[in-house]
């Protein structure tokens, strides 16, 4: 991954969006010391003088949309347009399961979860934030569904959060799926091969589809979108492949 060319989506003077993978940290951390996004952007740019600053972040494991910016001023107002909600972002989820009814809104309050070994954990919990999540069936599929998943507030793990709580997690999320032990298993590198047939996928199926901002110098739409990424894409044929196989007979 580290070796793989960054994809860039757009690029202008005050901007660079880019379509990241999944597994690659926005920012360095203890765990992600070298690769992460604003590294590779910032050995990108830093020699024609720019100074690259991220105007939002996605988890490591969530591939996608990402908007950098080139400029201090245009980092501002970018900043801006996300804490307030104006940016339009819109993910694609393969969950387990089908929801009924296919589309609708979860406007259920969030809080950190209590009685979880995983600090970073979410529930659903009358104390906690509100916070709603719009969604919409793009395809059924044998036991799975693909959305589009909109977040009408900003949470932490808002999307996984609610889909999980409704009983239609995100295929291979180790968080908010069938046991949060296997997180930290993944974590210390002893995930069973049990665990991970289970998961379906090495990492949470959600991927940032489609962003909508105003320029931050000319006040026009920018739209960008990335497609859905091979690892998604070729589960999703597997599944669609099942449905076409003749039942077994005993």
């Amino acid at each position: 991954m580290a070796d793989e060319p960054l994809q860039l989506l757009y690029l202008d003077d005050a901007l660079v969006i880019v379509d990241k993978p999944a597994g690659m940290a926005v920012h360095p951390s203890p765990r992600h010391r070298e690769g992460t996004l604003i590294q590779r952007l910032r050995a990108l740019f830093k020699p024609r003088g720019r100074d690259v600053k991220l105007a939002h972040r996605i988890d490591r494991e969530t591939s996608g949309v990402v908007v950098a910016t080139l400029d201090d001023e245009a980092n501002d107002l970018l900043h801006r347009q996300f804490r307030d909600r104006e940016a339009q972002k819109t993910y694609l989820a393969l969950v387990e399961g089908r929801l009924d009814p296919p589309a609708g809104e979860i406007a259920l309050p969030l809080a950190v979860a209590t009685g979880s070994q995983l600090r970073v954990r979410m529930e659903v919990r009358d104390d906690g934030a509100p916070s709603r999540t719009r969604y919409q069936t793009v395809e059924s599929l044998p036991g799975h569904t693909l959305l589009e998943v909109t977040p009408l507030t900003g949470r932490q793990h808002q999307i996984r959060a609610h889909l999980a709580h409704l009983g239609h997690p995100l295929v291979g999320d180790k968080v908010y799926g069938p046991d949060e032990q296997w997180f930290l298993d993944n974590l210390h590198g002893c995930l069973s091969d049990a665990a991970r047939l289970r998961l379906g996928l090495d990492r949470q199926a959600l991927h940032a589809h489609r962003l909508v901002i105003r320029h931050p110098w000319w006040e026009l739409p920018v739209a960008v979108v990335a497609p859905l990424p091979p690892d998604i894409r070729q589960l999703m044929a597997r599944l669609r492949e099942q449905d076409r196989l003749p039942p077994l007979r005993g």
